[in-house]
């Protein structure tokens, strides 16, 4: 509890806490980790990210067997869907936490929101390093 802010303008924040932002920063953030996996030494693989950057963005890895990750802004949350896999899709709901920072609550799993960083590894790692299990 010791990182809870004494203080926090939680209106302004409130209001910077829509869907609309939320798939924004992640969208921007998806992109980046796209291009930090292209820059690494060695890269090998054909990792592509698309995007329209009102509702929907993707990342795919063409190979073998081509893997998608589909994120969409539905209403109030984001969908992420797999066309190519079995994996169910993801509801990603964001809130806003007492410390005034971004998180995600998957719909339907327990425990702590996720920060943006942990959803984007769960979404992204499978296809940026597939034959190295997590």
């Amino acid at each position: 509890m010791s990182d809870i802010p004494r203080e926090l303008d939680w209106v302004s924040e409130r209001a910077k806490c829509d869907i609309k932002s939320a798939f924004e920063l992640l969208r921007q953030a998806v992109e980046k980790d796209v291009e930090r996996y292209k820059a690494l030494p060695g890269f090998r693989g054909q990792i592509e990210f698309s995007s329209d950057p009102d509702w929907l963005f993707s990342v795919s890895r063409r190979s073998n067997i081509t893997m998608v990750a589909v994120f969409n802004r539905v209403n109030d949350h984001i969908e992420i869907t797999f066309p190519a896999q079995t994996q169910p899709p993801l509801k990603a709901v964001p809130v806003l936490t007492e410390t005034g920072c971004w998180k995600f609550r998957i719909d339907g799993q327990e425990g702590e929101p996720l920060f943006d960083w942990q959803l984007r590894r769960c979404v992204l790692e499978p296809l940026l390093f597939p034959n190295q299990g997590a």
